[in-house]
């Protein structure tokens, strides 16, 4: 009888998946003449590390532009700039980067477990050219799981399978890792040293036609309105340098975020504006002058003055 009921439960959330799922739809953009190959890898396997990519004396900016509780921000221009020079150089791009953020050990809170960076708003398992670039600039350790960005809403039966894939990568000062931002992914905090000095750009998109055609399908505006998550999230932040409590609320986090492509304890508002999804609620950097890390420097919308900044890293 056991049996029959679980059998039964297994049914309807296979049947739930399936009907939560939307028709595919037409992902496809132009690669860059000659980067073909490269570009068809980050689609299929949803990652790539370029070693060796940022010059030292563009890591050596970042490191001195980064304490361990503030940043200053204005040091900050030449190293973007010097990003985007890469994603030209090795992968074709002309990336349109919406925003970004610094932290040093900081972003425990919502990096150390298993997760995705933005939810497809499309509802599919079809995969749009939304990434994200890490630049550490000290060594790094993280962990993904190849292809997971083509499976945004599967069963708890593929959610298992997946971990088997699971990867872990270390990362080098110079190195650029390249991500789908829908790839489940997470940092890892212990067993690494003493700085983690690191850049996280977010909304990263291949060039000015993918971000007009595809930013308004990402959404990341989490208003967490659940205690459970709150306290999960919470001891993920004060125990990420622990292996065993880590991978403990790791594995939990994780099957949150497998079983629908979105925290299932939160309530995700009704009404936003997915563009640039600048309807976070983390708070923005409003000034050349504030030295606050781990917080959004938005470089599309929101901050007029920081846009002005940072414009000479875009591309004519």
């Amino acid at each position: 009888m056991v049996l029959i009921i679980l059998l039964t439960m297994l049914a309807i959330h296979l049947l739930w998946i399936e009907l939560r799922k939307k028709p595919t739809f037409d992902n496809s953009w132009v690669y860059p003449e000659g980067y073909e190959e490269i570009n068809e890898d980050l689609y299929q396997n949803g990652f790539v590390v370029i070693r060796n990519c940022v010059k030292p004396s563009t890591i050596e900016q970042f490191r001195n532009s980064v304490g361990k509780k503030n940043v200053d921000y204005k040091g900050l221009p030449p190293v973007l700039h010097d990003v985007k020079d890469c994603l030209h150089e090795i992968v074709g791009w002309k990336p349109v980067i919406s925003k970004f953020r610094v932290s040093n050990q900081e972003n425990k809170i919502d990096a150390s477990f298993l997760h995705n960076d933005v939810k497809n708003l499309s509802r599919t398992n079809t995969s749009i050219p939304c990434y994200t670039v890490l630049l550490y600039g000290d060594k790094g350790r993280m962990q993904l799981i190849p292809n997971s960005h083509h499976n945004t809403h599967i069963s708890i039966i593929h959610a298992i399978y997946d971990l088997k894939k699971l990867v872990t990568i270390d990362i080098e000062p110079g190195d650029l890792l390249i991500f789908n931002s829908s790839i489940i992914h997470r940092g890892i905090f212990f067993n690494t040293v003493e700085d983690r000095r690191l850049i996280q750009m977010f909304e990263v998109y291949p060039n000015e036609e993918t971000f007009d055609r595809f930013a308004t399908m990402v959404d990341t505006s989490y208003v967490n309105k659940s205690p459970i998550l709150n306290t999960l999230q919470n001891i993920n932040h004060t125990t990420s340098t622990h292996p065993v409590i880590n991978e403990i609320t790791n594995i939990i986090m994780y099957f949150n975020y497998r079983m629908g492509n979105q925290p299932q304890l939160n309530k995700v508002p009704d009404r936003y504006n997915p563009m640039f999804a600048s309807n976070e609620t983390k708070r923005r950097l409003d000034s050349m002058d504030d030295t606050t890390m781990n917080v959004y420097v938005s470089l599309s919308d929101a901050c007029p003055e920081i846009t002005k900044m940072f414009r000479k890293c875009n591309y004519e």
